[in-house]
């Protein structure tokens, strides 16, 4: 595996990455990460034999209504709650009430939010599960251990992605690092490991960039995107990563033509190889599996032309509405943005408990200026560029706008399938929604500084800005679930 290295840097950022995730573990409970306990659901859900979901019925503001879920066991509620859930307070008592629970025999629980996720980032979990039912351990056993192991695992993608990345190593030890990022590594919520896979992703994408000739590289590539896009649909447009070889190719084509035609026919079946299978999960679930959110009875929006009184979201309806005038494709994205974008990036940074405890104002602001100056070290040209300026500008702006592609999808899908029907803009959107796409701006990093140590002093930069938000996420955690 030629230019794999794992350095010294790699192994402060491992060992402190580690430790910053056992405070996680030991300060967040059990309950108290986002969608936490409807992963769980799915995570035993695929234990029970549901790699997908599967429907059913429920009763919901006093009529039958299409439910999507999973045979699931209900003790799990109990075990995986450690604060009460109106006060929010973290006590003895509430502990030994989770830790009491016994497994108990699976019923069909409602969870339509996870029954259409891919099971490959529940594996993990699904296993400690597996394992913790064998050797005689609770359910709240089995969900320490599956946190556990998801945090080990993330360590351990984690620090791969930065000895096989040829660039950017800074920007990848700053996304693993997040305050958010650690705080989902730290759960059984697939998010973490799927930030990780991301990262991992990026990496390898980078040897690929690169022309590293390692053709184990496109499978792990393909692999790992195909589990993204069965996981997250809307960052699908990341496949489109895989044909660049091939433009370059074709740049080249008149000096090297047999190796164009071989790039061609790699770089299409590598994009078929995964785009085929996603779309064949996603047009499955659609058809057997997805249903309409439930919600609190609510009133149309303006945008629905009519006053009705609704309980259930309508993707067919919101489609209609986006298409009856085009300009709302990007008009409710863009409002949206304008009017929850500073939100989004205090999410994207942390957002502890469930989407509850903010960092103070002032963690935020050093926390954004020293991201500034580390990656300003980082992003020093490399010398010269070897190919023509004009070729380097159309590749950024495609790879700009494949990632743009995707923050756009991502509010289209929320809007169509969460958002109340004829809302004027997208509801729901969380900015740790957005960091997976963050380690593919890996691109924009030289893969050599002119002055290496300025490198190894961005790196550095990073580690102390993990450290300092691991220290902030101690405070908060402390004060938020144990002072009272």
């Amino acid at each position: 595996m030629t230019g794999f290295k794992l350095s010294a840097m790699n192994v402060l950022f491992a060992g402190l990455v580690a430790t910053a995730l056992t405070f996680m573990l030991a300060l967040v409970p059990l309950g108290e990460v986002p969608d936490e306990m409807t992963h769980v659901l799915r995570v035993d859900g695929l234990l029970n034999g549901h790699v997908t979901g599967r429907r059913s019925t429920i009763i919901h503001e006093g009529v039958e209504v299409k439910s999507a879920g999973f045979k699931a066991d209900p003790s799990l509620f109990q075990a995986g709650f450690e604060v009460d859930y109106n006060s929010r307070v973290y006590s003895q008592e509430t502990l030994a009430k989770a830790r009491a629970a016994v497994w108990g025999s699976p019923i069909y629980i409602h969870a339509p939010n996870t029954a259409v996720y891919g099971p490959a980032f529940y594996v993990p979990a699904m296993l400690s599960f597996g394992v913790t039912k064998w050797l005689g351990g609770g359910p709240h056993d089995a969900l320490v251990a599956a946190r556990f192991i998801n945090a080990m695992l993330y360590v351990v993608l984690g620090t791969l992605a930065l000895a096989l990345a040829t660039r950017g190593k800074v920007l990848l030890m700053i996304i693993l690092g997040l305050p958010m990022s650690l705080s989902l590594a730290a759960s059984i919520n697939q998010d973490g490991l799927f930030i990780a896979a991301c990262v991992l992703a990026a990496a390898l994408f980078t040897r690929i960039l690169d022309e590293k000739q390692e053709p184990w590289i496109y499978g792990a590539f393909c692999f790992l995107l195909l589990i993204i896009f069965m996981a997250k649909p809307p960052y699908l447009p990341l496949a489109l990563f895989m044909l660049i070889p091939a433009w370059r190719a074709f740049q080249r084509r008149a000096d090297a033509p047999e190796a164009f035609s071989r790039q061609i026919r790699v770089s299409v079946f590598a994009c078929s190889a995964v785009v085929l299978p996603a779309l064949g999960w996603i047009i499955y679930n659609m058809i057997w599996v997805s249903v309409p959110f439930t919600k609190v009875s609510y009133q149309s929006g303006p945008l629905s032309g009519v006053d009705q009184t609704l309980f259930l979201t309508d993707p067919g309806w919101q489609v209609r509405i986006l298409l009856a005038d085009i300009t709302r494709l990007f008009t409710i994205p863009y409002d949206t943005m304008v009017e929850q974008g500073s939100l989004w990036w205090m999410q994207f940074i942390g957002v502890l408990g469930q989407n509850a405890y903010l960092f103070g104002q002032e963690f935020y602001t050093s926390w954004e200026w020293g991201l500034i100056g580390i990656l300003l070290l980082a992003l020093l040209p490399g010398g010269l560029r070897r190919r023509p300026t004009g070729r380097i500008i159309a590749e950024y702006t495609l790879y700009l706008l494949l990632l743009i592609g995707c923050l756009w999808l991502i509010m289209i899908a929320q809007y169509i399938s969460w958002t109340q029907v004829g809302a004027v803009m997208v509801d729901g959107i969380q900015g740790r929604y957005f960091i997976p796409l963050a380690p593919f701006l890996i691109f924009l990093f030289p893969r050599r500084q002119p002055i290496p140590a300025m490198g190894t002093v961005a790196q550095l930069g990073a580690l102390a800005l993990i450290l300092f938000g691991a220290f902030a996420s101690a405070d908060l955690l402390i004060r938020s679930y144990y002072l009272h």
